[in-house]
């Protein structure tokens, strides 16, 4: 029976001794993790949401930091009247990304925390800039973002561009459809955040104008195709397509 106690006695004595000396890991505590402020035009935003996961799986990982220091949702916090987020919980020595959502588009930076009680700091800056239309273009050409612009393989110089604007499309397909594309692909050279539905709308268009070059008249199924195209621009460059995936 002694034999028994003394056992029982060296095996608890080894295992406070081990846990004495085993060390607290990354992510137990509130003191790993990922914080900054988001800007709009460089002024502090609120209700911007943030999200962090591990690169190598997109799985979100730690948990926004609550007022009370407690943990709030997974992996996604959002910003204060500030700007401020802040996302604990994480691990040392993983690559992350933390991600924001803003009204301009989604916005991400890669980091990774070195050490125990390490938080990076990351900040966001972003500026918001509206979609303009044919009309806006055609009597600004003092506000083009760049000179020159290829509209279905063929590159055009800025007034060679502001022709086409001011063109008569007389019921053109090739030409009201050039009209929009010329404004979406100015919109996107001056930061217009484009969702993946306009990009590829985009490459259609100029693969259509290779086919279908300027001043061509496509009728029937092609006139419609490329009507189908234009619509998707022109409602890009008002403004009616929120950017996105």
């Amino acid at each position: 029976m002694k034999r028994v106690v003394a056992s029982l006695l060296v095996i608890a004595l080894l295992a406070i001794s081990l846990s004495a000396i085993a060390p607290v890991m990354a992510g137990d505590t509130i003191n790993e993790g990922v914080n900054g402020t988001v800007y709009e035009n460089g002024v502090p935003v609120a209700g911007i949401t943030i999200h962090v996961y591990r690169e190598s799986t997109g799985q979100l990982e730690g948990y926004g930091v609550n007022d009370d220091n407690t943990k709030g949702l997974l992996g996604t916090d959002v910003t204060d009247e500030n700007g401020y987020y802040h996302i604990a919980w994480l691990w040392t020595g993983v690559t992350y990304v933390v991600e924001a959502v803003t009204p301009c588009g989604t916005f991400t930076e890669e980091f990774t925390l070195s050490s125990c009680g390490e938080t990076a700091q990351v900040d966001f800056c972003y500026t918001c800039v509206e979609p303009r239309t044919v009309g806006y273009w055609k009597t600004h050409p003092c506000m083009w973002p760049v000179d020159e612009i290829e509209i279905g393989g063929v590159t055009y110089g800025k007034w060679a561009a502001l022709l086409i604007l001011w063109m008569p499309s007389l019921g053109d397909a090739t030409i009201i459809l050039a009209k929009q594309l010329i404004a979406a692909k100015l919109n996107i050279a001056n930061g217009v955040c484009a969702p993946s539905l306009v990009t590829e709308t985009i490459e259609n268009a100029d693969e259509f104008l290779v086919e279908y070059p300027l001043g061509s008249k496509p009728k029937g199924e092609a006139r419609d195709y490329a009507l189908e195209l234009k619509d998707i621009l022109d409602d890009f460059n008002n403004g009616l397509i929120p950017c996105g995936p």
